[in-house]
């Protein structure tokens, strides 16, 4: 500690630190060391964003499993409603699953038209296609 007191002495701030006692200045020490790790761990963890939400839990066990397959890091969010990978390879994830075909539940889209009827009238067309468009946007804002 006597090679360190002058560059403490030529620190304006720090000249407290000598009057301090020894067990405190190494308490002190220690204090600084302690908050440098923590600041440092926590910079390098990665940013979590949302990959999917309020999946059933047949697709959620299918896609977390593919995460892991990808060796993709994820965790859930408080209540469990939605998959949280790191953002950087939230896009990337996304079409993996998707050329895999998750999440597959959910609600249907315009596939409802695929089955068109021959004869149906046009009110149900209509109710058919707003099912469809319904569908549609409500699994897009479910992966926005």
């Amino acid at each position: 500690m006597s090679q360190a007191a002058p560059m403490i002495d030529r620190v304006p701030g720090l000249r407290f630190f000598r009057t301090l006692p020894r067990a405190a200045q190494i308490g002190a020490a220690a204090a600084v060391v302690a908050l440098l790790v923590v600041v440092s761990m926590w910079s390098r963890s990665p940013d979590y964003t949302v990959l999917f939400s309020n999946l059933d839990d047949r697709d959620g066990g299918t896609i977390v499993s593919a995460l892991g397959q990808m060796n993709v890091p994820y965790k859930f969010s408080d209540n469990g409603s939605a998959i949280l990978v790191p953002k950087e390879n939230v896009h990337e994830a996304r079409m993996q699953l998707a050329s895999q075909g998750l999440p597959r539940g959910g609600n249907v889209g315009f596939e409802l038209l695929d089955q068109s009827r021959f004869g149906a009238s046009q009110f149900t067309e209509q109710v058919t296609y707003q099912r469809a468009l319904e569908g549609e946007l409500a699994n897009s804002s479910c992966t926005a």
